[in-house]
């Protein structure tokens, strides 16, 4: 809250029309602009299975949560449902 005010910042790379805060970012690319250092709980959900460069994926949600305690990652599991309606995640092909 003592950067963003109240309420939910979704960072996409596409953006997100739902959202009411959208940054549009890939967050293997650096600092995403305007998100500051330990500055934000972050919540990962189904990302990482989808991103070629994890380490910097990685590198940039542990910069902006500051600490691990304030990271909380859901991923997909190659044998769920999920899975299989969005192919596209590396879990699924075996990385």
């Amino acid at each position: 809250m003592r950067a963003y005010g109240c309420g939910d910042v979704c960072v996409d790379l596409n953006g997100c029309p739902k959202c009411p805060v959208t940054v549009v970012a890939d967050i293997t690319k650096g600092p995403i602009p305007d998100v500051a250092d330990d500055s934000a709980v972050v919540f990962v959900s189904c990302v990482f299975e989808y991103v070629a460069e994890l380490d910097a994926a990685r590198r940039e949600v542990s910069r902006i949560a500051g600490s691990p305690e304030n990271v909380f990652v859901v991923t997909v599991q190659p044998w769920t449902l999920t899975a299989r309606l969005y192919p596209g995640a590396l879990v699924a092909r075996g990385r």
